[in-house]
This record gives C-alpha cells, structure tokens and sequence, in this order.
C-alpha cells in the first residue's frame, strides 16, 4: 500500500518520508518473523543449510531486483512514480500468490491478531508441545472460540476435528477448508465417521498436530463432561503422544453458554484472561479416563494461578453494588426491598461506626436473626478486615460462651431487644445494634454516598480499619455445630 501511495505524482518530501517509514515498518512485520521462523522451523542437522539458502537467495533476489531497477530506469526511461507502482503491483502479485499458497497461515495470523487484542491468553507447559512430528491434542471444550486459542498459543499448525454441522455453515467452511479442518457428526453412518477418524490418523503419521474436544460438545454447566472414546480410534497403530490441553477461565466469556445463551452477554473485562495449558506426553493408548484426569488436574494447577486475580466475597459484593446498583439484594419482615447501593452505603455507615469499637479485633462476634441488619454487620466486618463469626442463637448460654472462647471474641454485635427476648448472657462486652445506628447525620450520609460511589475498594477498605488486603486464601467465616454431641464444635 505504501508503496502504492509513492507512486502518486506531486507528493512533498515529507509525505514521502512518511511512506517510506511505513514501507519500511510494515516490511520488518514481514522479515523479522519469516527470518525467525527459518532459524526455528529446520532440524539442527539442516539448520545450516536452510539459512544459507535463504541467504543465497535473498542476494539472488536483491540482485535481481537491481537489474529491474536498472532497465525500467535507463532503458524504459520510467518516472519514480511508475517505477514505485510496478514495485506495489509485483508485491501485491506475490502476496496473493503467496496467500493461495499457504492461505491456513493467513487464516491463523487473522485469528492470532484478534484473539490477541480481545483476549490476554497465557501459556503454561509450552515445552510439552512437540517441537515437529505428530501428536494429538485432547482439550476440554468451552467455548466457540476455543480453537482460536490454541492456535494463538501456539506456532505449530493443529488440524482441528470439527461437528459438520459447524463446518458446514456457509460463514465457517471457507476458514475450516483454508485450515484443513476434519469434518466429523454423529449422526452419520458409522463408515463415515471411520472415515474421518482415518483422515486426522493419516496427519498424524504425516507429523502433524490434530485436536479433538473429546467431550464432543460445548459444554453447558461449565464442567468437564466425560470423554469419549473416538481419541482411542485415532491413535490405534500410531507412534505419537497425546498431549492433555486445558482452557481456564473460558466459561463466562461472551462466546460460553453460561447464563444459559451464547453471544448476549458483556464481557467482565478487556481483554479478558485466559489460560491455556499443555500437560506432560502420554502413550498413545491412554484411557480417556486417564487423559480427562490429566486435563482436569491442568485444570486445578490453572486455577491456583489466577488465585491472586480473584476476589474476595467483600469485594465481589462491593463491585455488584456499583454495576448493579437498583438491582434487588435483600429484604426481610421488617424492612423494605433494598437495592445493591443502598445496602452498600448502610454498610459503610455501619462499619465506620463499628471501626473505634472492634479496632483490635481479629473475630467478631455476631449474635442476630437472619435479617438485613446481620447481612449489612457482615459485610461490614469484612470490609473491615475483620472475621465475621455468626453465633448461633438457639444455643444455651454455655454453648456461646464455649463459641466466643474458641475464637477469642471480645465484642459481639446484637440487637438489645433480641438479646433480651433470648434471655441469654454473654461473657463479653456486647455491642447494641440500636445504639451504633442511633441518629446518623448528614455528613455522615454523604460520606458514605461518597465512599460507596467512588471511592477505590482498597481505601474503603483502610477507612473502616482494615490492616492489610485479604485474599481468598484467608479465612472467611467459623460456623460452629449445634453442640448436640458435646461442646460446639468450628468449621473454619
């Protein structure tokens, strides 16, 4: 294009140097990955050779192009601007030629560019993929785009088995052909299938990579379906490994069926992450039952990854509140319907008011009914920092006295009038609901609006005391027995 562009008559010098700088940007997009893919691609016995190959012909090629040069511009007596439109047309010439040669390449640059800007993919286990000769892929089976993810975490080319039905729709078959797809239903005659089983066994005999979602479908709950077992078919009488792949963190994405539907749906990030892991070689003639544990425990490793990214129960409930504000979160006998946000800024009320009382504390007790006024304390105690442990009431006296000591609690959150209805007392200082709630002002209001509205998680957090960020790997809640066999006993 650039190129092209050159050969418009009456452009400036500062034009021209903006097209050159593109042609030469857009040729290094060219010879940087093709040097490096000669360099990768050969045997080490006939790296050596290829590279000075390549080299012998790019001379051949520069001096050809010189003796072009020369004859459109001594003996044709070409202008500049003809010279750069017959250069643009020989490499459009080439290019076309070179995609009808290799259109699968172009297909997995065009799914690789894509895939990279909408998606953050990371590759674990990249040194189980064979470096050259055949393997079969056995992956786990998520999404639509699923194949576009291992094309784009890898640079081998993998020839995908496909349900005809997929491959047969007039938007997908043009790419599926380009990519060597092998087409494959159920529903057809058993010499059909066996047909197409011996067509992704041939390509494996001839070294290349084939993937097959043994599950045989998208699935529907998020989890793994059994395997089936057609990845037995194809490697019967063949010398090559069957290497385990696992997508994580595909279910949720727009092209998932969570929520019940395919493509309405918002992705929760851009670009959304994902996993995609390569587990150890096995034989050939491993179980299904073996190849879909040694996916499911790629899948256990991914998501001990993405541990760190994942959010806390107090911080999910923060930022539901603030995409979903209107949207229902709870109610009971004695109060009103009550939105995400406003039940986020009663929180924050609550728990700046809570802050001098439970400041040192590491548990907090919490002896209510099942209301909005225990779920908001809660919230409250978390986004404190704090563990939350809910008593329960209809223990004796001893029994939560024996729940308080265990955990070590100094306060415990209640309501005097349900205290006094229990007819209970507690070995520790009890701090009366009414009394924290009594009478909020109007700053006080507007801070709260304030804190729920824009405030970063992680200072709402520090503003109601809390020490340091907690992770899903610390401890959320104790919920204790009835005591019916002995003294309580905690779950933590």
């Amino acid at each position: 294009m650039s190129a092209a562009l050159l050969g418009i008559p009456g452009l400036t010098a500062v034009h021209v140097g903006i097209l050159l700088a593109l042609l030469g940007f857009s040729g290094g997009f060219y010879m940087v990955p093709l040097n490096a893919l000669i360099q990768h691609r050969p045997d080490a016995k006939n790296k050596g050779s290829v590279i000075a190959t390549e080299s012998w012909l790019t001379s051949v090629g520069i001096f050809v192009a010189s003796g072009a040069f020369w004859l459109m511009k001594t003996q044709l007596a070409l202008a500049p601007t003809t010279i750069f439109l017959v250069g643009a047309a020989v490499t459009l010439v080439a290019t076309i030629y070179a995609m009808w040669l290799v259109p699968d390449s172009l297909v997995r640059l065009i799914l690789w560019i894509l895939t990279h800007t909408f998606y953050r993919v990371r590759v674990e286990g990249r040194e189980n993929i064979p470096e050259r000769g055949g393997a079969l892929f056995v992956c786990n089976h998520l999404s639509m785009m699923d194949a576009c993810f291992l094309i784009a975490s890898t640079d081998r080319h993998i020839r995908f088995i496909m349900y005809q039905g997929i491959y047969d729709k007039w938007w997908v078959k043009p790419f599926a052909k380009m990519l060597k797809v092998i087409p494959i239903s159920s529903e057809a005659r058993p010499r059909e299938m066996i047909k197409s089983l011996q067509a992704a066994t041939e390509w494996i005999k001839k070294g290349e990579v084939v993937c097959i979602f043994a599950e045989g479908q998208i699935t529907r709950i998020g989890q793994m379906l059994p395997f089936r077992r057609g990845m037995n078919r194809i490697m019967k009488g063949v010398d090559a490994p069957i290497v385990p792949v696992h997508l994580d963190n595909v279910w949720g994405s727009i092209f998932s069926f969570e929520k019940g539907r395919f493509y309405t749906k918002l992705p929760s990030s851009l670009p959304y992450p994902i996993t995609v892991s390569y587990g150890s070689p096995l034989p050939p003639d491993a179980a299904p039952s073996v190849v879909r544990q040694a996916v499911g425990e790629l899948g256990a490793a991914a998501w001990e990854l993405r541990k760190p990214d994942m959010p806390t129960l107090h911080r999910s409930y923060v930022k539901t509140a603030r995409r979903h504000p209107l949207r229902f979160a709870m109610t009971d006998a004695t109060s009103p319907r009550i939105g995400f946000f406003t039940s986020l800024m009663k929180t924050l009320f609550l728990g700046r008011r809570l802050k001098k009382v439970w400041s040192d504390d590491e548990m907090v007790g919490i002896l209510l009914p099942p209301s909005v006024a225990g779920a908001l304390v809660n919230h409250a105690a978390m986004l404190a920092g704090k563990v939350p442990v809910n008593l329960n009431y209809t223990l004796s006296s001893d029994g939560i006295a024996s729940c308080i000591r265990q955990c070590g609690i100094q306060h415990v959150v209640t309501s005097d009038k349900f205290l006094s209805k229990l007819n209970l007392s507690l070995p520790v200082e009890a701090v009366k609901l009414e009394e924290i709630a009594a009478k909020p002002g109007l700053g006080e209001k507007l801070y709260a609006l304030l804190m729920a509205a824009v405030f970063p998680i992680r200072l709402i957090e520090k503003a109601l005391g809390s020490k340091s960020k907690r992770t899903i790997d610390d401890l959320a809640t104790v919920i204790f027995s009835s005591g019916s066999t002995g003294e309580p006993k905690g779950v933590m």
